[in-house]
């Protein structure tokens, strides 16, 4: 399924189709459990990883973006706060050459 949405979003015409490509991949990575979000005895998983990123500059024929670089910083930041990943499980990657997400991405799990 994440390989068909990435397919779908390269083909886009905006950065946001791919932002939220790889937001429906990582939630399906997302741990579910049987109590509800309100639950205040929520436990996180084990091992949670995530890797956002953002970029301003549009891509060839493409306006800028102009919060795309802000909005992956506050996601990095709400996965801590909201997400409960810890702080060391998360990069936050601005303006990256396609090969730098790719090599985050299969680095081993100490990113």
């Amino acid at each position: 399924m994440c390989e068909r949405l990435s397919e779908i979003a390269f083909r886009g015409s905006t950065h946001i189709r791919y932002l939220f490509a790889l937001a429906v991949c990582f939630s399906t990575l997302l741990p579910r459990t049987g109590e509800s979000q309100t639950d205040a005895a929520i436990t996180p998983a084990l091992y949670t990883y995530a890797v956002v990123v953002g970029s301003n500059p549009g891509g060839e024929g493409q306006n800028p973006l102009k919060f795309a670089e802000q909005d992956a910083q506050r996601v990095g930041e709400l996965l801590g706060e909201l997400g409960r990943y810890q702080s060391e499980n998360v990069r936050v990657l601005l303006r990256p050459e396609p090969q730098q997400v790719l090599e985050r991405l299969t680095r081993s799990p100490d990113l």
